[in-house]
């Protein structure tokens, strides 16, 4: 007996393969930047939450990784340019006008905005893109921690004490002294401005030395919680003009962290100062609090011939580099640990306030005031437009 057979269409399946999310790593070290955001071993975290990790070839060599490396680890690692096409662009060392023309309209640029120079043309250049530049300092969690700033802050602090001992021994630099004396020999004096995380690792450190440390800012709550962490072995005081005058005459050392509570040092009082001390500032550039001294990114310290008066360093944590790249992979894992259940990079900016707070250009709209006076428009309010995406 013969049976008719009726053909039907398959059904379709109600999933739908989500497009793999790139991050791109370009690197910073012709920006002077020797810091870099991921290890191979962040890259292999990333890749198994199904992310497509790009990698600019020789990236990793500032902190001692090879390309092969990052290959094994799941990385693709190639010119920068690809990796300035990718959904998300993590870049420590500012970018350039060239740069942004490469990414992605409607990609994500985290980086530092303490590195960037806003131009005019920058900025307009991210409008015109589309690209939302999120400031990695300014991300923040619910407690009011800044977990990118606070990191970097901290390899910093710590640093800033290796390098200050460095210098006091370099010859024709220094006075050729140990920071913690011996024997017979009192150790040097370490006077630190602020009581944040990184004032505290600096301060960490130098005791550990067997330094004498100070540590003056007019957060009494912070100093509390220094002196709690630290012991009596930090001496703690608010910014009293006498208190600062006599301390920086016998200071050996002066390290001067973020602080609201402190503008600069004047040239009188930097005058006062010994011969040989190491001042190193851990401030952004346009913040400096020593401005009649002669700014000295840590990268080109290596080419000064002179004595160590009149000499402001900066960017100390390029003398970390790897320390830096191990703990600001950490922090990039934790960040985007979440990504793979959001739809799209940008999903991050609509569902986590701490980016949202962050965000500084979104939908070709300036969201921050400091970008949108480069720009030459007025700032948009962030909430509209998420109201309206």
């Amino acid at each position: 007996m013969e049976q008719d057979f009726t053909t039907r269409p398959q059904p379709v399946g109600n999933s739908v393969r989500r497009k793999r999310l790139s991050i791109g790593f370009p690197s910073s070290a012709d920006a002077g930047e020797l810091r870099f955001p991921i290890t191979p071993e962040g890259v292999e975290r990333l890749s198994a939450m199904g992310m497509q990790i790009l990698i600019e070839s020789g990236a990793g060599a500032p902190i001692h990784y090879s390309d092969a490396r990052y290959v094994e680890a799941g990385a693709m690692v190639g010119k920068r340019a690809d990796t300035l096409m990718a959904d998300i662009v993590v870049s420590l060392g500012a970018l350039t006008v060239g740069d942004l023309l490469l990414l992605r309209k409607g990609a994500m640029l985290l980086s530092l905005l303490s590195q960037q120079k806003l131009s005019s043309e920058f900025v307009k250049k991210l409008l015109q893109r589309h690209v939302a530049f999120v400031a990695l300092e300014r991300i923040a969690y619910d407690s009011g921690q800044c977990p990118f700033a606070d990191i970097l802050l901290e390899v910093d602090g710590r640093a800033a004490m290796a390098v200050a001992s460095a210098f006091l021994l370099k010859s024709g630099f220094g006075k050729g002294i140990l920071l913690g004396g011996v024997s017979g020999v009192i150790p040097c004096e370490v006077v630190i401005i602020g009581s944040n995380v990184g004032a505290r690792a600096a301060a960490m450190a130098a005791v550990g030395m067997g330094a004498q440390v100070k540590m003056l800012d007019n957060d009494v709550y912070g100093l509390r919680c220094a002196s709690l962490a630290l012991g009596p072995a930090v001496a703690t005081s608010v910014l009293h003009p006498n208190v600062v005058d006599n301390a920086l005459r016998s200071a050996d050392v002066v390290i001067s962290t973020p602080t609201s509570d402190f503008s600069e040092f004047a040239a009188d009082q930097l005058s006062r100062a010994k011969r040989g001390v190491v001042f190193i500032d851990l401030n952004p550039l346009s913040a400096s609090v020593f401005p009649t001294l002669r700014q000295v990114p840590l990268t080109s310290a290596g080419l000064l011939q002179e004595p160590g008066r009149g000499f402001c360093f900066r960017a100390v944590g390029n003398a970390a580099p790897r320390t830096a790249a191990m703990a600001l992979s950490n922090t990039i894992i934790n960040s985007f640990s979440c990504l793979e259940k959001l739809d799209g990079a940008l999903s991050l900016i609509r569902v986590d306030a701490g980016v949202q707070s962050a965000v500084c250009t979104f939908m070709g709209k300036a969201v921050n005031a400091e970008f949108a006076q480069a720009a030459g428009v007025r700032p948009i309010d962030m909430g509209l437009l998420l109201s309206c995406s």
